[in-house]
């Protein structure tokens, strides 16, 4: 699943981010982990788009509402490369 029109976001607080797509009346709330935002912060990624990531890899994954935790074992999943690809491809710079 793909938000048409993008993920909205509609209020953050300390490490939660809550966002809406297109006419849904349902949500996703995605709650940062330090480890998250630190492992990400070497990458140039800010948190409000660490957040928007991880909400459209949950969409992609069939997760359309609820929370969704990266912790520590974001590294090694799917959710970790999602993320990296996304921050690369918005950074311009190439992979390693």
């Amino acid at each position: 699943m793909r938000a048409r029109e993008g993920l909205q976001l509609l209020f953050s607080g300390q490490h939660e981010y809550v966002f809406s797509y297109g006419p849904s009346l349902s949500y996703l709330k995605v709650v940062l982990s330090t480890v998250a935002l630190n492992l990400f912060s070497t990458h140039g990624l800010e948190p409000v788009r660490l957040a928007t990531h991880v909400a459209e890899w949950a969409l992609l994954m069939g997760q359309v509402c609820g929370t969704v935790r990266p912790s520590g074992d974001l590294v090694p999943s799917s959710c970790y490369e999602y993320c990296r690809r996304q921050a690369v491809t918005h950074s311009g710079v190439s992979p390693r």
